[in-house]
Order: C-alpha cells, then structure tokens, then sequence
C-alpha cells in the first residue's frame, strides 16, 4: 500500500529518532527537510533555500509513491495550512493511506531536551522559535478529519494513544 507516515511536533519532541526507527522497522523511505539540507548543504540548520528543500522533498515522495514504497516524512507540520497542503499533495501523488504521529510534548520537556542537545553536540534550535512553533501548534492541534487515515498522539514518555485508526496502519 502506498503508505506516507508524517510527524507533526516541534525541535525536541522526539520526532527524528522515532520517524527514523519507524523506517527502518517497515523498510520505508525516510525523508525530512533536516536530512535533505545535510545532503544538500551539509549542515541540516542551513534554512537559506528552504522552497528549494521543500520542492525537493515533494519530489521524494512522489517518487517513493510511484515506486510503490512506503515513506516517513519527517517534518513539524505545526500548522492546520501546512498539514493541509501537504496531505492534498499527498493524496494527488497517489498516497492511498496517510498515518500521522502527533508528538503532544510538554514544552518544559521540550526547552530541557533542546539544551540537552547543546551538551551532546545535536543540533540546537533557537528558544524563541520553540516557543513560537509550540504556540502554533498549541492553537492547531491535529484533528481526524484534517484528513488523516490514523491519526496517533505520542507522549514524552514515548506512549502511543491512537486519535484515528483503520485496520492495516503500520502504527
């Protein structure tokens, strides 16, 4: 089935690490807007040609899909708009399923594992941005009938509540 699983979370929540392990335990396509600017940059902070990045990674998808391979999108997708815009592109490219991980992190939980990057060399976003992008995300909490297939929240204890589900999700 012509599966795309997509992270909806701020910096810190735990998305990449999870996104990726969900990959590789499914044999699917991982592909972010972080590791498409390592590639293409080599720095995954460097946001200069973000349209660029973004075209990029819709082509991926549509690519996968075409293959018939399964994909992990792993981005914010912090805002109903840009939910909204990505599922529509989804489903014209031939997503027959669309699973979403809703990481409902804490923002303390959040501020501490950000500085907690810094310490082990990660990759540290700016406070103000966190703030800003959970503010948003607070005011555009995913809802089923955005159009997700399932829909599934994570808490910072890495536990799964399922919002939305169908038989057959990989989550």
């Amino acid at each position: 089935m012509k599966t795309i699983i997509m992270s909806i979370g701020i910096p810190g929540s735990g998305k990449t690490t999870l996104m990726k392990e969900i990959a590789g335990k499914n044999s699917l396509e991982y592909i972010g807007p972080d590791a498409l600017r390592e590639e293409i940059h080599g720095d995954e902070m460097d946001h200069a040609d973000d349209k660029a990045i973004w075209v990029e990674l819709r082509s991926r998808v549509a690519d996968a899909l075409n293959r018939n391979q399964g994909v992990v999108v792993d981005a914010s997708f912090h805002t109903a708009k840009r939910r909204a815009h990505f599922i529509e592109f989804a489903r014209q490219s031939g997503a027959e399923q669309i699973e979403a991980l809703f990481f409902n992190i804490p923002l303390d939980v959040i501020l501490s594992r950000n500085a907690a990057r810094k310490d082990a060399g990660g990759k540290l976003a700016s406070e103000d941005y966190i703030r800003r992008a959970y503010a948003e995300l607070q005011d555009n909490l995913p809802m089923p009938e955005e159009g997700f297939d399932i829909l599934v929240e994570v808490n910072e204890a890495g536990r799964f509540r399922t919002i939305k589900s169908l038989a057959g999700s990989v989550l």
